[in-house]
């Protein structure tokens, strides 16, 4: 099974507008910081040249910015780490190839250094997309959550 269609077997489709403020930014950053999303609407691109990150009023303008443009439904979920991780491993993408369980990937991952601490409150969601790989964006904070021990991981499709 696909991470993506886990995410949806544990919720309801919702629009952009009612997601969790830290999903609304993590799709923000990914889609439009990562990916050049939303670069035609040249209020939205204006504004992105302009943007604070670190200034919620700046973060206030853009959710709002991008609710009035985006129609498409997502779904959103905190899942058991367990399950997410074992659906990962059964997913058998490449990387899991080189280890023997998915623990000994994610002690390989997190041996590599350079996984921030994320507290248990206002957690960004990690990106589940229809891929291979399970993540599009967000394995630091998939792996920052395991070490940290939390006993769910939120995800967005």
């Amino acid at each position: 099974m696909l991470l993506s269609r886990l995410v949806k077997q544990h919720s309801e489709p919702t629009s952009f507008a009612r997601l969790p403020r830290p999903a609304q930014k993590a799709l923000i950053q990914y889609v439009c910081f990562e990916a050049g999303g939303y670069l035609e609407n040249k209020q939205i691109s204006l504004f992105l040249q302009e943007m604070d990150d670190s200034n919620e009023e700046h973060w206030d303008s853009i959710i709002e910015m991008v609710s009035q443009v985006e129609d498409r439904l997502f779904h959103y979920a905190e899942i058991d780490a367990l399950e997410v991780c074992d659906t990962i491993a059964d997913m058998k993408p490449e990387f899991m190839d080189e280890f023997p369980s998915f623990d000994g990937y994610h002690q390989w991952y997190v041996a590599q250094g350079d996984i921030p601490y994320y507290p248990e409150d206002n957690r960004y969601p990690s990106i589940a997309w229809c891929s291979e790989s399970g993540i599009l964006d967000g394995w630091h904070r998939f792996h920052s959550y395991l070490k940290s021990g939390h006993s769910t991981i939120p995800l967005i499709a």
